[in-house]
């Protein structure tokens, strides 16, 4: 990792805890699963705290850091864990960083960690940006001229989806003050982010550099890194196609006042030099309506993309964690249907329009109408995630032409093999 070892008891004193941590760990799985059965939940920790693990290891600190982030990067890597979107990690990272505030590494890999990856949805990301955003400020209260924790901020700040572009613009400008800093690429950037027309650009040339700098990645850390990024600058590379597209549409509906019937078309009246290739390795769509006179560009790809951010979410919806959802109003029960799921928060909506109408709704326009208003307000998150993706509050088409594949008695939806992200950007397993 980054030190040497410390003394050779201290060494035989942690490997001992950990080992002992690890009986207790495996124990309260046990329990966890029998008290599943019950339908209770057990809470475990996979690691002692700090205060613990300075006593196991003798108060070497540095070393009971690195132990811990081994296991960190290990549980990063466990699909498992993934799917469940890492529970425990948030608290593995605060007590690495508790055991050795200054160590930069925990702070620029945990961030990344925490971060999420491409397949969340919006709402979700924003919180996974969060959680990185505090590791990361905590760094920089720690090590405050440190410009490459500065510059993981903005990062964190521009990875799709729902890139924050003030405030990655912001951590940008605090790093040319520092010294240190690489100042030559971080104004190209700047001028890419701030300019609406060349964002996905700017951010897939950023996204290039950080695999180019990770191309010979040796470690488990910078391999994972590098995956992460590989997807983020894929998606980048997507939307910075198909923003070319669409500005050749623009410019053919203006010329023609109709839209193409075919994406070749844009090519055979030289709006388009060519048309790019689709980063996913899929095929470029044009999704047509003759009677608004508009054409949006999507790929399969991208549509992949979407299912999965879809699925993200009603995964969150049929969890249960907030105490408006359906399980806590239903005694636990998972919907039978995605249906009955929608039919819930509409029926909440309805009765937040009577309370402040003193009406029901005239019909379901002025529901979704007073649903995208509520958005709107600063506790309005939850209309405004819902809307995203069960346009009119209804439960939206299969993206991909298929069936949602939902089990009612597990109240999981569950991703066709053939469309999940590993698929979709070509990972082997």
């Amino acid at each position: 990792m980054k030190r040497a070892a410390g003394p050779l008891l201290a060494v035989l004193a942690l490997a001992g805890a950990l080992a002992a941590s690890e009986v207790g760990r495996r124990r309260a799985q046990s329990a966890r699963a029998a008290a599943a059965a019950a339908g209770a939940a057990v809470e475990i920790r996979h690691a002692p705290s700090a205060a613990a693990l300075r006593v196991m290891s003798l108060n070497e600190k540095g070393l009971a850091a690195d132990f811990l982030m081994l296991r960190t990067i290990a549980y990063f890597a466990n699909p498992r864990a993934r799917e469940k979107r890492y529970p425990w990690l948030a608290g593995l990272l605060g007590t690495i960083t508790e055991l050795d505030p200054k160590w930069r590494d925990a702070y620029l890999y945990g961030a990344y960690f925490l971060s999420g990856e491409p397949g969340a949805g919006d709402e979700q990301a924003r919180k996974d940006k969060k959680r990185a955003r505090k590791l990361l400020e905590r760094g920089m209260r720690e090590r405050p001229r440190d410009p490459e924790l500065v510059i993981h901020a903005a990062r964190i700040y521009l990875a799709p989806p729902a890139p924050d572009v003030e405030g990655a613009a912001r951590f940008f400008r605090r790093a040319l003050e520092l010294p240190g800093a690489h100042r030559g690429w971080i104004p190209d950037v700047l001028r890419g982010i701030e300019s609406e027309s060349g964002q996905w650009h700017a951010l897939e040339r950023m996204f290039k550099r950080e695999l180019d700098r990770l191309a010979s990645a040796s470690s488990s850390a910078d391999r994972s890194l590098r995956r992460h990024f590989r997807r983020q600058y894929i998606e980048c590379a997507a939307m910075a196609r198909r923003d070319e597209i669409k500005a050749a549409l623009l410019r053919f509906l203006a010329e023609r006042g109709a839209p193409p019937r075919h994406i070749e078309d844009l090519v055979a009246a030289r709006t388009i030099a060519r048309v790019p290739v689709e980063p996913f390795g899929t095929e470029w769509e044009l999704e047509r309506d003759l009677a608004a006179k508009r054409v949006e560009v999507t790929s399969r790809g991208l549509r992949i993309l979407r299912y999965n951010r879809f699925v993200n979410y009603v995964r969150k919806l049929l969890a249960g964690e907030r105490p408006d959802s359906f399980r806590a109003a239903h005694k636990g029960r998972p919907p039978d249907t995605l249906e009955e799921l929608v039919l819930f928060f509409r029926g909440k909506a309805e009765a937040d329009f009577r309370e402040k109408q003193g009406r029901p709704p005239r019909d379901a326009a002025e529901l979704v109408a007073f649903a995208r208003i509520a958005g709107e307000e600063p506790k309005g998150h939850l209309w405004k995630s819902l809307l995203k993706h069960f346009p009119g509050l209804e439960l939206p088409p299969h993206p991909l032409g298929g069936v949602y594949r939902y089990n009612s008695n597990k109240g999981e939806i569950l991703v066709e093999e053939a469309f999940t992200l590993e698929r979709l950007f070509g990972e082997t397993p």
